[in-house]
Formats: structure tokens, sequence, C-alpha cells
């Protein structure tokens, strides 16, 4: 069985936290494999356009999204796990495959968009990673999913 050695979760995609599901998935995946794990968020061009106020409301977006990094990798550390995180802007599917190519991550792991109570919705940026990520997607549903 291939082992992972190098592995990137998805973290903030339409602003909603990892689930904790998702993020114990995620660790496990690496303490069990002795992989480092990597935390992306992204901000979507979207979010800093002329709707966007001013300057200070963009710093105070992004310092938020850092935080909630901090938080995150603070956890992963406490597990024991290696971890880097970053903070990119622009379209998540492509920030999501420059980190993979650039990193040469194993697998990219992420909620796919999923709400608690949705069974089988996957948001677009998941759909995009599917079809053009060079490396495994993993998509962990927030909660067990009853047959």
């Amino acid at each position: 069985m291939k082992r992972f050695r190098n592995v990137l979760l998805v973290a903030g995609l339409d602003d909603g936290p990892v689930p904790k599901r998702v993020l114990e998935r995620a660790l496990g995946l690496a303490r069990r494999n002795k992989a480092k794990l990597a935390l992306i968020d992204v901000v979507r061009e979207f979010e800093l356009v002329p709707e966007v106020p001013s300057h200070g409301m963009l710093e105070l977006v992004l310092k938020g999204r850092r935080e909630s990094l901090a938080r995150l990798a603070g956890v992963a550390r406490e597990e024991g796990v290696d971890i880097e995180t970053e903070l990119a802007v622009g379209r998540p599917f492509l920030e999501i495959i420059s980190k993979v190519q650039r990193s040469e991550h194993d697998v990219v792991i992420t909620a796919g968009g999923c709400s608690e109570d949705a069974e089988r919705e996957i948001d677009s940026t998941t759909m995009h990673l599917m079809r053009k990520c060079p490396c495994a997607i993993w998509v962990v549903r927030p909660q067990p999913v009853n047959r």
C-alpha cells in the first residue's frame, strides 16, 4: 500500500471552519504515515472587489483567517503532527492545485463544501479538484452518511 508522506488539508472554503471529523481524519492519516501536514485557506478573489469598503476591512478578513489557521495548527501540534499553514488569495481550486504542485503533496483532504445536513452535495471547488488536481482527493463528510 502506498504511504502518504505529504498531506494537504483544505480549510476555510466558503468561510466555514474545518469540521472536527475532517480534522481528525487528516491528523490520523498524518500520524499513521509519519507524514507532513499542510493546511491551506483561500480567500476568494471576489471577497476583495470594491464591495469591501476599505483596506481596513480586508486586513480584518485576512487577520481572522490567519488566526483560524493558527488555532488549527495548534491543535495539530498538540497531537504531535508537523504542520505548516498557508493563506492564499485567488480562485480556491487554482490556489490549491498550485500548492499541490509546489509542495508535491500526495493527497488533498477536504470537507468538499458539504454541510452537516447535506448527504450528497459537493461544492464546485471540490468538483474542480476531482477533475484537475494531480494527486488523490479525499472528501470527508462532516457526519457519517446513514444508508
